[in-house]
């Protein structure tokens, strides 16, 4: 397939770079940043550009890989007969505005950085139109990926769950780095705990592998806590009284 993409952040990189690997042709990345699209356009041995007006219409789809604010407005610039399929968790179809859309939204965590295994990810489609769908299906198998069929309501359930389960889950490592670093102790002390409490995940519900102060119901050692958190932010005071009292809820214990 000829590719274009609009946008060159972490999911368009990976993206871009997983199509070109598995042989379909990447033909510009357009990017406002251009030192960003001439990096990945490097990756891709694609044209980048940062004017619409060098947008090509000799393609298969662009594929919109933007912050959701710009989604629909970007998409008014692209040629209405051309597929465009943006990538957004949270975006509905029918915000796009031509004529043959889609989506093809990646449900994982996205860093230029760290390398994605394609086969373990899971890619949420959705088309109003058929023929659509059969590419966007064709374009997931390329790049070995796990296929899920659902409407624009089921995915922004998706995403506001995957919210909780990757972005605050690393806000609240991130915190716990904060303390660490604070009392001059080693992060990375924390890992095989992260990496313990992530693999239970793969054998047993989140219910089931809950441990902790709140769920024993040890109020002494919740007040030790407490005490050492004065040293820190009001908001991260209760962030730990908030999230205490929601394991004790859960598990009836208040």
């Amino acid at each position: 397939m000829r590719i274009s993409f609009i946008g060159s952040g972490n999911v368009a990189t990976h993206l871009a770079q997983a199509f070109h690997k598995a042989g379909h042709s990447i033909v510009q990345i357009f990017s406002r940043n251009k030192e960003h699209a001439e990096l990945l356009a490097r990756k891709t041995e694609s044209e980048s550009i940062t004017d619409f007006d060098t947008l090509v219409s000799e393609v298969d789809l662009y594929m919109i890989c933007v912050p959701d604010e710009y989604i629909s407005e970007l998409s008014t610039y692209l040629p209405k007969r051309i597929a465009q399929v943006h990538t957004s968790g949270n975006t509905l179809l029918s915000d796009l505005k031509g004529d043959i859309t889609g989506v093809f939204y990646p449900l994982q965590t996205f860093s230029k950085e760290k390398t994605i295994t394609f086969s373990e990810l899971n890619i949420l489609l959705e088309s109003d139109h058929k023929v659509t769908l059969n590419v966007l299906t064709d374009l997931v198998n390329s790049i070995n990926s796990n296929l899920h069929y659902v409407n624009s309501s089921e995915r922004q359930k998706l995403h506001v769950a995957a919210v909780f389960a990757c972005n605050f889950s690393n806000l609240m490592v991130h915190i716990s780095e904060d303390i660490l670093s604070e009392n001059q102790l080693d992060s990375k002390l924390l890992l095989p705990l992260i990496k313990e409490t992530t693999n239970k995940l793969f054998t047993m519900s989140a219910k089931q592998a809950q441990t902790g102060p709140a769920l024993r119901g040890d109020q002494s050692t919740i007040e030790t806590h407490k005490s050492l958190l004065k040293t820190f932010s009001p908001s991260v005071q209760h962030i730990y009284e908030v999230l205490t009292k929601e394991i004790q809820k859960r598990h009836g214990k208040l």
